[in-house]
């Protein structure tokens, strides 16, 4: 798991593929390029920004965590 981290996907690193992000405590994460897929699960007390999916985005199992995101589709579950 990743605690107090800052973890940043600048354009280009992504390249419009599937992410995952799993298992982070008290972290800051941003997707600044555009992908597909993206699946976050077990994170707490974090910030998430994603700037682009073309596809869905799946959040489960999240708690006290900030969204924001720009998608197709958004689907929750356990938050």
């Amino acid at each position: 798991p990743r605690h107090s981290t800052t973890l940043t996907k600048l354009p280009g690193s992504v390249s419009g593929q599937p992410f995952t992000i799993a298992n982070c405590n008290n972290c800051i994460i941003k997707i600044v390029d555009n992908c597909d897929q993206v699946q976050i699960d077990d994170v707490a007390d974090s910030k998430i920004f994603i700037g682009a999916s073309s596809e869905s985005i799946f959040i489960r199992d999240c708690t006290n965590c900030t969204f924001t995101i720009a998608c197709k589709q958004l689907r929750t579950r356990d938050c």
